[in-house]
């Protein structure tokens, strides 16, 4: 499947309407992976697939929901790909996170993060940083030694993108949180790897 043509009507609307937001041509579950396409200059784009929302657990939960997360992959636009910028999976907050919130944070940038993950019945630990009162975490791109030359942002992205994921399946991420303690996270996996791709065409996923 050409996965660029399947966007062909969202970036037309959004041409046609000026820079901005559009969605992606195939529908939008709530509950599942999604795709935002962001018109830069058409029909130069930056592309995202999101997961759903995953609430923020007890400790964390507020009526707001600022500490609700997902997991965002970025598809950087032509311009930044050529300047050789990466852009790593990360996990996305609504609102910023406060300077101290996750354990170990201190006023040096970026502060390296653990993050423990499970994936059915396996878990696996990534390497991972977050630059205080920022609203993301970024998993790491040069950690490769340590994980036999493939990166926790490759090893990360190339689950996401093999795994056969229905609307059960999640992966659960755990956070040392400062005065809350380990937290944890349980994000949707379904159509996670479609979405990917779908958002990522330009970028060398296929």
């Amino acid at each position: 499947m050409n996965w660029r043509h399947q966007d062909a009507p969202a970036i037309a609307l959004a041409a046609a309407l000026g820079t901005g937001w559009a969605a992606a041509s195939a529908p939008q579950d709530p509950t599942a992976w999604t795709v935002e396409i962001h018109v830069d200059h058409a029909p130069d784009t930056m592309r995202n697939a999101l997961s759903p929302w995953a609430s923020a657990p007890g400790p964390l939960a507020n009526p707001r929901g600022d500490l609700d997360s997902r997991i965002r992959y970025l598809c950087l636009n032509a311009e930044e790909r050529t300047m050789g910028s990466l852009a790593p999976v990360m996990l996305l907050f609504r609102k910023p996170l406060a300077p101290g919130a996750l354990a170990g944070d201190s006023r040096r940038r970026p502060v390296p993060v653990e993050l423990r993950t499970v994936w059915g019945d396996e878990t696996v630990v990534f390497a991972a940083t977050h630059r205080p009162g920022r609203d993301r975490i970024h998993l790491s791109l040069d950690d490769g030694a340590e994980r036999s030359g493939e990166s926790s942002h490759h090893e990360f992205l190339d689950r996401l993108l093999e795994g056969i994921w229905t609307a059960t399946d999640s992966v659960v991420v755990e956070l040392e949180w400062e005065g809350a303690g380990p937290v944890r996270y349980a994000y949707a996996l379904e159509r996670a790897g479609a979405a990917i791709r779908e958002a990522g065409g330009p970028c060398g996923i296929g």
